[in-house]
């Protein structure tokens, strides 16, 4: 592809290689192979069967946070701690690292002038805490998340 992934040559010339990898290593029909390390071959000491949850965990894109020396992604902590992962991709974004990211109490926003949180600014403006939210961890800009397709 794009990025000069290549599968190895023992699988790409021998479907049986594969095949017999594949099943002394997991293979089942509810997985999908997946690189231990993104930018990695297809070989057999850089691949696993994985779900669909544990392939979105191993995105190159993912932000790595780190507790008490466990390195886990955000959305695996988000999880964990119960907090949404737009709030916590918001409050990486303000400059938060480690638990911060999961225990402050009371996310705000800052936008023209005025600090409010995200309820707050749900009032303010009528949309949705979580379509806030959802447009904060996708990196939209603060003024464009609070006024897009607002109804007041």
């Amino acid at each position: 592809g794009g990025k000069g992934v290549v599968v190895c040559e023992e699988w790409s010339s021998s479907y049986e290689a594969f095949r017999d990898w594949s099943f002394a290593n997991g293979y089942t029909d509810d997985l999908t192979i997946d690189r231990v390390d993104s930018n990695g071959n297809y070989e057999p000491g850089n691949c696993r069967w994985a779900t669909d949850a544990e392939q979105g965990n191993n995105k190159r894109n993912n932000v790595k946070v780190t507790i008490g020396g466990v390195t886990k992604n955000m959305t695996e902590w988000a999880r964990e701690y119960g907090v949404q992962v737009g709030t916590a991709s918001l409050r990486h974004r303000q400059g938060l690292r480690g638990e911060a990211l999961f225990k402050t109490s009371k996310l705000t926003i800052a936008h023209n002038g005025i600090t409010d949180t995200v309820r707050g600014w749900s009032d303010r403006t009528g949309i949705k805490p979580s379509t806030i939210s959802m447009r904060i961890s996708k990196q939209w800009p603060v003024g464009k998340a609070l006024t897009q397709g607002a109804s007041k």
